[in-house]
């Protein structure tokens, strides 16, 4: 069935008109290496192009080595790039995945521009599309979640998005197409892989053929999406910059999903806005919601956007020799017996020196901050750790994460991160402490 939905994409959806020059993304795996042999089979002249994002060592270079062979095998032009993924991390606050995400289609533009080609070929499937459906809901997510992944968006598209990953390997072993398997696909500490091992199976063995219903809800989902868009348009355009009226809301019949389309990407929590939206119902005038960089004021007759500018907060980097400014909010000290466990303070920790990579960076938590918890499975944001311990606004601005070769390492006051804690019983530790005048009321609000 792949070929025939291949073809029936690229026609009805306009992806790519007959015979037209296509770059494909090829990272060696089964699904790009399919995507690129139909797409060739099928008179697509097509160009090869590997992003290596340096995350896995010499299987990264196996990985391109693979893709280049196979081009040169069967005339097919090739390009690759190393991306300096980890570099680019460092301090950004960002997970590995984000950073890689956008360095890869920020290379591929550009190839495409310098190559003269106007499409970028992915291939994304059914299943990845599901899978994406469930991380959206699982972290929280407005009308663009629903909506799954775009077909198209800029140069890109999929033209794969109706086709099963079964479906792909099925393809794969008739047509003796090669490809590389990934390890990092089955690392758990990822949660699209647990969605993908864990969660999607056990959804198959309670309602069998799941995948299938969820990949016909995407379709009705984006059906949805494109309808309250197309009505919403004109009142969404006709809303001030500064201000949501409430006579905007109350002429709207959804009234949340405006608020979350017109301020989510402000920084603005899920529950922020249902709080918002309750008090402009109630009309709590004064009631006020802050974000990193903006402020919502309910007035008497509308909520007020406001900028922000925020507070200077200064980052630290951390030599071999632990030292920093009287002003860091944090002390480092290296510690040769365990003997002080017991005057250790909450909110203190114990970590093992041999986890850490010089310079170590302090800085400020940042939005989209994610960290593998100590004593938990999987990763969590550092955003839901501060909500849940329902740290104060003006401490949660100042809280620290202490990073490791851009791993956080620690929430400073908080959580110490999976696999960098000092075994107990351990004898040579670095111990952290908070220093910060208000660190009382941070470790009351961390226990």
């Amino acid at each position: 069935m792949l070929v025939p939905e291949l073809r029936r994409a690229l026609r009805s959806h306009r992806l790519l008109e007959p015979g037209q020059a296509v770059l494909v993304a090829v990272s060696g795996g089964v699904d790009s290496m399919v995507l690129l042999h139909a797409l060739r089979a099928e008179g697509y002249p097509v160009t090869a192009a590997h992003a290596d994002h340096g995350l896995r060592g010499t299987e990264s270079v196996v990985d391109r080595d693979h893709v280049s062979a196979y081009c040169r095998h069967w005339n097919i032009p090739f390009v690759s790039c190393a991306l300096p993924v980890l570099e680019h991390r460092v301090g950004s606050g960002r997970s590995v995945e984000m950073v890689a995400r956008d360095l890869r289609y920020e290379w591929l533009n550009q190839t495409a521009t310098l190559t003269g080609l106007n499409s970028i070929a992915m291939a994304h499937h059914r299943d990845d599309a599901v899978e994406t459906l469930l991380l959206h809901l699982l972290r929280g997510t407005g009308i663009s979640g629903w909506a799954g992944i775009p077909r198209r968006s800029g140069k890109v598209m999929r033209p794969l998005l109706t086709v099963s990953r079964d479906e792909i390997l099925e393809y794969a072993s008739t047509h003796r197409v090669p490809f590389r398997d990934d390890s990092s696909n089955s690392d758990p500490s990822y949660l699209r892989n647990r969605v993908r091992h864990e969660l999607l199976p056990l959804m198959e063995r309670i309602r069998p053929g799941a995948r299938r219903t969820m990949a016909r809800s995407l379709d009705l989902f984006g059906d949805l999406v494109q309808e309250w868009t197309a009505r919403s348009a004109p009142l969404l355009d006709a809303l001030p910059e500064d201000r949501i009226p409430f006579s905007v809301l109350a002429s709207s019949s959804a009234p949340r999903l405006l608020l979350h389309h017109r301020l989510r990407h402000l920084g603005f929590h899920p529950e922020q806005l249902e709080d918002l939206l309750r008090a402009a119902l109630e009309r709590h005038t004064g009631a006020e919601f802050l974000a990193a960089h903006h402020r919502l004021l309910v007035e008497r007759e509308a909520i007020l956007i406001m900028a922000v500018r925020p507070e200077v907060i200064p980052s630290y980097k951390i030599g071999p020799d632990l030292a920093l400014p009287a002003d860091a909010p944090v002390r480092f000290t290296r510690c040769s017996s365990d003997l002080d466990d017991v005057h250790l303070r909450q909110g203190s920790v114990r970590l093992a020196p041999e986890r850490l990579d010089y310079p170590l960076l302090l800085r400020p938590w940042q939005h989209g901050d994610r960290f593998r918890p100590h004593g938990m499975s999987g990763s969590r944001s550092v955003s839901d750790l501060l909500i849940d311990a329902k740290v104060p606004r003006h401490l949660k601005e100042r809280t620290y994460v202490l990073c490791s070769k851009g791993t956080i390492v620690w929430v400073v006051g908080h959580r110490a991160a999976q696999g960098f804690v000092a075994p107990s019983g351990q004898m040579a530790v670095v111990r952290g402490d908070v220093l910060t005048s208000s660190s009382e009321d941070m470790l009351s609000s961390a226990s």
